[in-house]
Formats: structure tokens, C-alpha cells, sequence
């Protein structure tokens, strides 16, 4: 099974460095995005996308575009090339002790009781 790898926005140097590593790799399929491409995610169907960020992280548009597709992995890569960021949406599951009535209705007002609001 290949694993689609989209690169958006990339200096061309660090764009040329990543598709030389990951083309290596026998399961890697390695797409260049382009700002054209609209939904690349839906277009190409990516596993993962790739693309420069700055320090501040990922904008409103990367956060939709992982809403609109959860098993997508955002991998932002700074300025820098040695900072990277991941974002993915992954299943959470706790067990939570001592549950009663009160923890109920924490749970569904804020989140995870004693720990606070949902995210």
C-alpha cells in the first residue's frame, strides 16, 4: 500500500532534499501540491501533507483542511528546517475512576472531570 506524501510550500531547496528522501522510500508516492490543486488532500489522495510553516504554527486554513479530512497528518516544517510540527486528529479513550452523577455532568460541561474544558 503507498502512502500519499504531498509537498506544499516548500523552498525549492528543501522541497528538492525531502523528495529525494522520501522517493527513496518503495511505499512513499510523492506529490507536489500546488496552490491550483484546491482540496490536494481530496485531489491526490494524501495520507500526509507537508509544508512550511512559520513559528506561530499552523494557520486557520491547515486547521480545515485536517477537519475535513481527520486521518490526515499535517507535518509543518519551519523556516529552519530543523523545527517540525505534527498535528493529526487521533481517538482519545480514558478511564475514569470514581465516576458518579457530578463527574457526569463535568464530563459533558467541560471535558475530562478535574482536568478541565475541551479543547
Amino acid at each position: 500500500m503507498r502512502i500519499g506524501v504531498g509537498l506544499d510550500g516548500l523552498q525549492t531547496l528543501s522541497r528538492d532534499i525531502l523528495t529525494a528522501v522520501l522517493a527513496a522510500e518503495p511505499d512513499f508516492q510523492i506529490v507536489r501540491v500546488l496552490p491550483t490543486d484546491g482540496d490536494p488532500v481530496a485531489r491526490h489522495a494524501l495520507d500526509a501533507l507537508v509544508l512550511a510553516i512559520v513559528a506561530t504554527g499552523f494557520t486557520e486554513v491547515e486547521e480545515a483542511l485536517l477537519a475535513a479530512h481527520p486521518r490526515l497528518r499535517l507535518v509543518g516544517i519551519e523556516s529552519d528546517g530543523r523545527t517540525a510540527l505534527l498535528m493529526q486528529l487521533r481517538p482519545h479513550r480514558e478511564k475514569l475512576t470514581d465516576f458518579s452523577p457530578q463527574a457526569l455532568i463535568e464530563l459533558l460541561r467541560l471535558g475530562t472531570p478535574g482536568r478541565g474544558a475541551l479543547n
